[in-house]
């Protein structure tokens, strides 16, 4: 695993890779370490390196090399996913050019196809994916063995086969279930089971989800360990009390839990508590013994003997965190702790989620723009309430809706909703993930806090190392704030043409929308949340003001916004710092610098620092000096988004990409 880690995360890094090793072969020399053992490590490592390597040759390089090739794509449909606007995407399992085996993607307009169809592409561009600034699509679709997207198809063309019959009715009944959960429950709660007991996150609203994480249960509306135990658990108990084999249990459990995991869509974290349980259930059969560090690290293998890229997965790597943090770390670090009285059992409950969440927290800041610093506790008082809402959706479930039990979901999720709404609201409940380095740094003080365990074997000498490196991010975070609260900082964000601009100066913040399109909410909404903004002086529309409104209070709805203006075409804003806007250019004066951004016209070409935002006329006496939005491939422009100007007051930008 560790040579799997290093060869996915830092191939490209050999003086990190050489340094680590350098650092646990000095450790494990210290701890008595003989040739045997490092023989071991180091064909262990070498095997989870080199098999990564094959595979990236063989597999993933042959593949990729057909990026921004036109070709004919057949392929089987093994994955589908629904969306807004009659719109569509299919994974597709097939051949390009009738050749080379592949999955690709395509979205397009809602064919109507089903589980085992084939979906022949005359034509199309093959186009690889890219890391955003708001989404990975590289890393989420390698995870999933797709490498590449069809794009621009002349002709599709579909083979309706009427395969995957049990593929389809587990979709089709899944559907069915979350029709009838909105239906009973209401759409908020309603989503809000759909996205616990299928997974289905696209079901729950975007300032509920945000709620849930910054509560610290985010990971109810992920199918894992959590659903598959309480399922099994369930399952199991109703086995037992009629009475049935425990080898024919086995095999029923292994079905349901078959079935449950297709219906979600087969998350990595499912495939894994599955994996695990089967160790846990199988441990009676065979007399022996069950260790939850042996059965995490045997899943592990399997996922990544199928698909080693599963590694980039946050999905993969959230899971195996979670469940070392609440089957290895804190049992051991509980070991001694009473359980005789219900304090106690409290104390011990509290000091089992805290273990989990300390596992989490690093990665959960590196994935994602906020982490929660409540989860402890949220997870003991709302955790169980999901949990309720969960068994009696499974019920439902199981007995096909003939058990009416999913009316007193509602109970249990209501308040559930209204507690993780109420602590989204509190700034210091959660923590933003602020500058670039954050979570590298983090990751890093993880990896101190491991050497010294592997010296000391002590808990109480570990408990200390993680308390000081805690302290130590805090102390580096609240630095990077209070630096960041001192400089002027300018971020443009968006994608190709559309920009939108964050002015940030001694808390002083203004967004301006300079292209109108909704899609730009998402980008400053990303960007004000890593960045742990909480108040807005001046949101300035500039044009499609209905459109834009709607889009940035959706988005920002735990946040607090002073001042909403919507322009007639030219605006003025004086103080710290002076910004002008008319005839669509935005003009931003702070000390000696000048920052203008205009559209790419014919003839545009300002004083300071240009950026150029818009279609790019290919008749245009180009490039002139500046940063262009949109990339124009004739004139090799920057086709630079998503950046940051920080201005300091002797005329010195300092550029960064987000």
């Amino acid at each position: 695993m560790s040579g799997l880690f290093f060869a996915s995360f830092f191939n490209k890094n050999i003086f990190l890779c050489i340094s680590s090793a350098a650092v646990i072969v000095l450790i494990l020399r210290i701890k008595g370490a003989v040739l045997r053992d490092f023989v071991i490590i180091a064909v262990s490592f070498v095997t989870g390196a080199g098999y990564f390597g094959l595979y990236t040759h063989f597999g993933y390089d042959k593949i990729i090399s057909l990026s921004g090739t036109y070709g004919n794509f057949s392929g089987e449909v093994t994955d589908i996913r629904l969306y807004d606007g009659d719109n569509a995407s299919y994974t597709l399992k097939g051949k390009i050019n009738g050749k080379l085996s592949a999955k690709v993607n395509l979205f397009t307009d809602n064919q109507d196809a089903g589980y085992g169809d084939i979906i022949d592409i005359r034509n199309c561009k093959f186009s690889v994916f890219e890391n955003s600034y708001i989404f990975n699509a590289e890393d989420y679709y390698k995870s999933e063995n797709i490498y590449l997207s069809a794009n621009n198809a002349e002709s599709i063309e579909i083979y309706h086969r009427n395969s995957r019959k049990v593929k389809n009715l587990l979709a089709q009944y899944r559907d069915k279930m979350m029709d009838k959960f909105r239906i009973i429950l209401g759409d908020e709660c309603g989503g809000f089971m759909a996205g616990m007991i299928f997974g289905e996150k696209q079901s729950v609203e975007d300032n509920l989800k945000t709620a849930l994480y910054r509560s610290g249960i985010g990971h109810v509306l992920s199918v894992s360990g959590l659903h598959v135990s309480i399922i099994a658990a369930f399952l199991m108990l109703l086995l037992r009390k009629t009475g049935v084999n425990k080898f024919l249990s086995f095999g029923i459990l292994n079905i349901f839990m078959l079935l449950l995991v297709i219906m979600a869509n087969s998350p990595v974290s499912a495939v894994r508590a599955m994996i695990m349980l089967d160790f846990i259930y199988s441990a009676a059969l065979f007399y022996r013994q069950n260790d939850t560090f042996n059965s995490l690290a045997w899943a592990a293998l399997v996922i990544c003997i199928v698909n080693p890229y599963s590694i980039y997965s946050s999905g993969f790597v959230l899971s195996f965190a979670g469940t070392f943090g609440i089957g290895v770390f804190a049992p051991y670090m509980t070991k001694d702790m009473k359980k005789d009285t219900a304090l106690q059992k409290l104390k011990y409950n509290f000091m089992t989620a805290l273990c989990t969440s300390v596992m989490i927290f690093p990665f959960g800041m590196y994935y994602f723009d906020e982490t929660s610093l409540i989860s402890p506790v949220s997870n003991i008082i709302l955790v169980p309430l999901c949990t309720a809402s969960m068994l009696t959706g499974a019920v439902y479930i199981l007995t096909g809706g003939l058990v009416p039990i999913i009316y007193a979901a509602y109970i249990f999720i209501k308040p559930v909703i209204y507690l993780s709404e109420k602590a989204a609201a509190v700034n210091i409940f959660h923590v933003s993930r602020g500058g670039e380095y954050s979570a590298y740094i983090l990751l890093c003080l993880c990896a101190v806090c491991a050497a010294v365990h592997m010296i000391f074997g002590n808990r109480k000498i570990l408990t200390a190392a993680i308390s000081v490196s805690f302290a130590v991010f805090l102390v580096v975070c609240t630095a990077y704030s209070v630096w960041r609260y001192n400089h002027f900082i300018i971020s443009v964000l968006g994608r190709g043409t559309n920009a939108a601009v964050v002015i940030c100066f001694k808390g002083d913040v203004n967004i301006i929308d300079l292209s109108g399109n909704y899609r730009s909410a998402d980008y400053v909404g990303k960007y004000i949340s890593a960045n742990g903004i909480e108040r807005i002086n001046n949101l300035i529309f500039t044009r499609n003001i209905n459109s834009l409104y709607s889009s940035y209070m959706h988005e920002f709805e735990y946040h607090k916004i002073k001042n909403i203006i919507k322009t007639d075409g030219k605006f003025s804003i004086a103080g710290n710092f002076s910004a002008d806007f008319g005839d669509d250019v935005l003009s931003v004066a702070f000390s000696e610098c000048r920052m203008v951004l205009s559209p790419a016209k014919e003839g545009n070409e300002y004083g300071g620092l240009n950026i150029f935002y818009g279609n790019i006329p290919s008749s245009a006496d180009i490039p002139y000096d500046g940063i262009y939005l949109d990339k124009h491939d004739d004139y090799k422009l920057s086709g630079m988004n998503n950046f940051e100007i920080v201005v300091y007051g002797d005329g010195v930008y300092r550029i960064r990409s987000l």
